[in-house]
């Protein structure tokens, strides 16, 4: 990736903000990485409501 960014201008600052961030990311990540479970599925379908059932809850409102 490029970035063109003129030389004593906010974009410096913008830049250099970034590249702080960017950096600070790659230091928590891997904490993260280490702390989230997987999500487990429980293979339940789920149970859509027919046309009826949102017509009904459309008419109470």
């Amino acid at each position: 990736m490029i970035i063109l960014a003129a030389k004593d201008t906010i974009d410096e600052r913008y830049i250099y903000a970034s590249k702080r961030r960017s950096e600070k990311m790659k230091q928590i990540l891997p904490s993260v990485n280490v702390t989230l479970k997987p999500i487990r599925r429980t293979g339940m379908i789920a149970d859509p409501m027919t046309a009826d059932e949102v017509s009904s809850i459309e008419l109470r409102e």
